[in-house]
Formats: C-alpha cells, sequence, structure tokens
C-alpha cells in the first residue's frame, strides 16, 4: 500500500504498517509519487484532497483507507477489513472512467503538470490530445 501526506500521523502509519508486515509477511509499503500497478490501498491520514495519488488510485481502483485502519490493524495484530475504515470509494470501473474520451489539456491547467495530467487521464482510460477541437 501507500500512504500520503501527514508527517507524524505517516510516520506512526508507516511504523504500525511495517510491524505488521514482518508478521504478515505479505505487504510490501510504497512511499512513490503514484500508487502503481501493485498498490492494493491507499492510507490517508486526513479527509482525502483531491491529490494527484488520489486520483490515480479511484483510477486505478485502489482502496482508499484512513490510517485509522493501520492503527487498529497494528493493536489487533493483524490486518483488519477494510470497510469501515474506507475514505473515497475506488472506480468501480478501473482505468475506464473515461472510456476513450479525447482531452485537451491546455496550459492553464497550472496545479498539475501537462505530464502528470496526461498520465491521469490515460490510467482513466481516456485520450489526451494535443490540439483543441475545432469550434
Amino acid at each position: 500500500f501507500s500512504l500520503s501526506s501527514d508527517t507524524n500521523l505517516w510516520q506512526t502509519a508507516f511504523s504500525a504498517a511495517t510491524e505488521l508486515a514482518k508478521l504478515e509477511g505479505k505487504v510490501s509499503i510504497c512511499s512513490d509519487e503514484l500508487p502503481g500497478e501493485r498498490v492494493s490501498h491507499l492510507v490517508v491520514t486526513q479527509e482525502p484532497r483531491r491529490t494527484l495519488k488520489v486520483l490515480h488510485a479511484i483510477s486505478r481502483g485502489i482502496k482508499i483507507v484512513t490510517a485509522e485502519w493501520v492503527l487498529r490493524s497494528f493493536e489487533a495484530r493483524r490486518w483488519l477489513p477494510t470497510e469501515p475504515y474506507i475514505a473515497l470509494q475506488p472506480s468501480p470501473v478501473p482505468g475506464r472512467q473515461l472510456d476513450g474520451a479525447r482531452f485537451f489539456l491546455g496550459p492553464s491547467l497550472a496545479k498539475f503538470s501537462e505530464k502528470q495530467l496526461r498520465d491521469l487521464v490515460h490510467v482513466a482510460g481516456g485520450v489526451p490530445t494535443a490540439q483543441a477541437r475545432a469550434q
């Protein structure tokens, strides 16, 4: 799984997850910028915001759970069911939300880079285009 950004809670959840991974022997923890294909859960430390990491997780169908899931699992010494700790529902159709729709990504979208937006559109099944549609 992958963790989001609140530093203190992130460190606590990371430590708990690392200990659980030692017990269970089947968990790997990823701190990459974006959740990749092998990520099964994104742990958020607060109400999920529409960050690039969260949008990729939604698009990939990754479960987005609260840090409380990790902490309660650590207390139980085993991974608990995620349902009570779901922070944001993943897409029911991963990789098909945009299903072939074409998107022009202009320079006015400054929150993310053009490459980041292209990757997100692609992950969600859309087609980024280099030119705006003629009117």
